[in-house]
């Protein structure tokens, strides 16, 4: 289960890890994620008014730097279509941090649990549907 403490066992912390020992792993979906981290600050912290903004100025902010650096032209940017997967990890005052972006991810992890998740992804990429979509900037 995921707690806020033992900051130094790294493992502790993943949601997902996809390594030869996975079956010793413990899994937990977003809701149970989100509902673990409220109950252990006893509700102080709540995901969608503290973290998630947070997380989501640290998204931005990575892919608004990859996007000068790597394309340059806004023009040109506002066309392209692509999937990641970002690693990221809390601090002990739940700050994000971003370990990794993936160009290729691997979702079969996440497909198992949300099923839902791949027609989301090709109706916002493919058919600009924005109703999965969270806007970050």
């Amino acid at each position: 289960m995921y707690s806020l403490d033992s900051f130094a066992n790294y493992e502790k912390h993943f949601t997902v890890m996809v390594y030869n020992n996975a079956k010793d792993m413990t899994c937990v979906s977003d809701e149970q994620f989100i509902a673990n981290m409220a109950a252990q600050s006893n509700n102080q912290i709540t995901w969608n008014e503290t973290v998630s903004k947070r997380v989501h100025k640290a998204i931005a902010e990575f892919f608004e730097t990859a996007r000068t650096v790597i394309v340059g032209d806004a023009q040109t940017a506002e066309h392209c279509r692509a999937i990641y997967g970002l690693d990221i990890m809390f601090d002990e005052m739940l700050n994000p941090y971003i370990l990794e972006c993936n160009w290729s991810p691997d979702i079969a992890p996440f497909v198992k649990d949300q099923p839902q998740m791949v027609k989301q992804m090709f109706d916002c990429l493919f058919f600009d549907n924005e109703e999965a979509m969270i806007k970050l900037a």
